[in-house]
């Protein structure tokens, strides 16, 4: 299961790191600074497997030249049209790309040239919510019997 992390950077941002229950490998995306994901990186014991960039602000991409320093085979996903010129692997609108096992589709969006990474996990959540659904309406049916019919299916 993939656990998204939050690391603190600046005064007001976070850097998000993505990992899995199964692996010691972390992704993260939008590194502004450095400094606190290496520092999350050392105390839990995780290695860098790679870098998404959604767009070209300082504070999205200023700590990648020395995150890619301290793991020189790291790839670094980024947009294709940014001026940020750090990206090791361009991508445009419709794309598909792997990270921990898990697909994400690439959407580019107007005005500031973001590249947002959505991922199947949407439709994980969905259909863990669908489930759950089911689930709890099937023990409130089974349930049914016992509450004198009150219910209404």
């Amino acid at each position: 299961m993939v656990q998204v992390k939050a690391i603190k950077a600046f005064s007001d941002n976070y850097i998000w790191c993505l990992t899995t229950d199964n692996s010691n490998q972390a992704w993260v995306v939008d590194p502004g600074q450095a400094h606190p994901v290496l520092t999350y990186l050392a105390e839990h014991k995780l290695t860098l497997g790679g870098i998404l960039i959604t767009h070209h602000h300082y504070d999205h991409t200023d700590g990648v030249a020395e995150l890619v320093d301290a793991y020189p085979d790291i790839s670094v996903y980024g947009p294709a049209n940014s001026p940020f010129k750090g990206v090791t692997h361009a991508l445009t609108d419709g794309q598909s790309i792997s990270v921990l096992n898990i697909n994400f589709t690439i959407f580019a969006t107007l005005g500031t040239r973001l590249i947002i990474f959505v991922t199947q996990m949407m439709n994980l959540l969905l259909q863990a919510i669908h489930y759950l659904a089911a689930d709890v309406g099937a023990y409130l049916k089974a349930r049914q019997s016992k509450c004198g019919n009150l219910l209404i299916n």
